[in-house]
């Protein structure tokens, strides 16, 4: 008797004081400082109206670089990029700046600038810095996840925010990615430039978070899941498009194959002289940004 007196003792004792722990930690809160992004919405028809040759200008938001024989072009996220004459490597002059909202990606070949334009890929005349102009457009080959219906998200505003919230809700300051897509957020990590991402020709230098690649001839381009082929060797129109997965983040292309890296890992395809590419094979990696 006295046992089961001992047991239920110790058992009320137990829930009081797990009781009085959770009283304690009911109601607490610590303040939070992070990153808000708020979703900047232009109808479709408004972004790809936006191209405009300006004046060099501070960038806001400088990702992608790619280098041209003796240009530099370096992306501001969203809103276009900007043209540096870079024949003195230690002082880059800025000659233009091309608003082109949506874009993210850019890449070179024989004279002719190609980037994207929300979902778009557009041709650009590129004689000089101060006579280009679009001459050509693929619609609806990125499917950059930024999309809905007529409108599209061309950009993000970003504000510094601080405030209280449950302990049990505190993530330790990371950045606030709620509102954004997969695709976006794996743009924004980027700017390295140690890989060539061409082949062949009078094509430039793109950084390893690339989703353009040029070889002989072709240009690849990758979003979060497929991967599509451009013909622009002679004109400029689309050859092939199709699924790899999901979660591709960047593109390097070589003569005989295509290399993707994902969120978790790289996939390898046979790029068949420019015919459809065909799987090869895969390597898995722990998750990363490259």
């Amino acid at each position: 008797m006295k046992s089961v007196v001992k047991t239920s003792l110790f058992f009320l004792f137990f829930i009081a004081l797990t009781s009085s722990f959770w009283s304690c930690n009911n109601g607490c809160t610590q303040f939070q400082t992070y990153t808000k992004y708020t979703p900047i919405i232009k109808p479709l028809a408004e972004v790809r109206a936006s191209f405009e040759l300006q004046e060099p200008k501070t960038l806001e938001n400088p990702r992608k670089i790619y280098t041209y024989g003796n240009y530099l072009l370096i992306v501001d996220e969203f809103k276009g990029f900007q043209i540096l004459d870079n024949s003195d490597r230690t002082n880059p002059v800025p000659l233009k700046f091309v608003q082109l909202d949506g874009c993210s990606d850019v890449a070179v070949s024989n004279g002719k600038i190609y980037a994207n334009q929300g979902p778009d890929i557009v041709q650009l005349s590129f004689a000089n810095a101060s006579t280009i102009g679009i001459e050509d457009r693929i619609e609806e080959v990125m499917n950059t996840g930024l999309r809905n219906g007529d409108n599209f998200t061309y950009d993000y505003l970003r504000e510094e925010v601080t405030e209280e919230v449950e302990c049990d809700n505190f993530n330790n300051g990371n950045v606030d990615f709620d509102n954004r897509s997969t695709f976006e957020q794996s743009t924004t990590f980027s700017g390295n430039t140690g890989n060539s991402t061409s082949s062949g020709g009078s094509s430039g230098t793109g950084g390893s978070m690339a989703r353009f690649s040029i070889v002989a001839g072709d240009l690849y381009v990758v979003d979060n899941s497929r991967l599509t082929c451009l013909d622009i060797s002679s004109g400029f129109s689309q050859k092939s498009q199709g699924s790899v997965g999901g979660g591709v983040e960047t593109i390097f292309g070589t003569d005989e194959h295509l290399f993707l890296g994902t969120t978790t890992g790289m996939l390898v395809y046979a790029r068949n002289e420019g015919n459809t590419p065909t799987y090869v094979s895969s390597i898995s990696h722990a998750r990363g940004c490259d």
